[in-house]
């Protein structure tokens, strides 16, 4: 049996002139077109799947399953900052201090005059990204955004990366069907 595209939720797009593109059949084994094969498609080339995007869907399902990935450049950012943080509030001892320049210097010296400053604020950290995450399910609901896959990704990445990912839901202006 052979998988169509559409029943994968995965397209290729072909770019025609004018800068325009359209969506082909795709030509990978097992998922219709010319090479299709008895297995079904394998969903590790999907977008949707590879890159956790649903806005690989938004095309099929509309603004109900909006979904946009934010800049890997601040992805990057939020996660070797946090992680740094993490480091410092939980496993001070195993810190190079003198390996790590001034940023060692001024570490350690936070360690030693504010530790408890640190250690609330990481935890006040996670908990606003826990009210950002919150405060996301209300935009989805509010924007119209009813996909329970793209909530949940709204919810993942905006707990995980926070204003990084919700200013991209504030700034989502969904299309707004006419009413007669």
């Amino acid at each position: 049996m052979t998988t169509s595209p559409a029943e994968t939720g995965c397209q290729d797009r072909k770019a025609r002139p004018g800068g325009q593109t359209e969506l082909t059949e795709s030509l990978r084994p097992g998922v219709g077109g010319r090479n299709a094969g008895s297995a079904p498609a394998p969903t590790w080339w999907c977008p949707a799947a590879l890159l956790g995007e649903a806005a690989a869907m938004a095309p099929v399902a509309g603004d109900a399953a909006y979904f946009k990935r934010g800049s890997l450049f601040w992805f990057a950012v939020i996660t070797v900052s946090f992680g740094y943080y993490t480091w410092v509030v939980l496993w001070p001892e195993s810190i190079p201090f003198k390996s790590l320049g001034p940023l060692g210097s001024f570490t350690q010296y936070l360690l030693n005059h504010h530790h408890t400053l640190l250690h609330n604020g990481f935890w006040l950290a996670w908990m606003v990204h826990v009210g950002e995450s919150l405060y996301a399910m209300v935009l989805c609901k509010y924007k119209g955004i009813t996909d329970s896959q793209a909530q949940l990704l709204w919810f993942l990445q905006t707990f995980f990366f926070g204003i990084a990912s919700l200013s991209i839901l504030i700034a989502y202006r969904p299309k707004h069907q006419k009413r007669t």
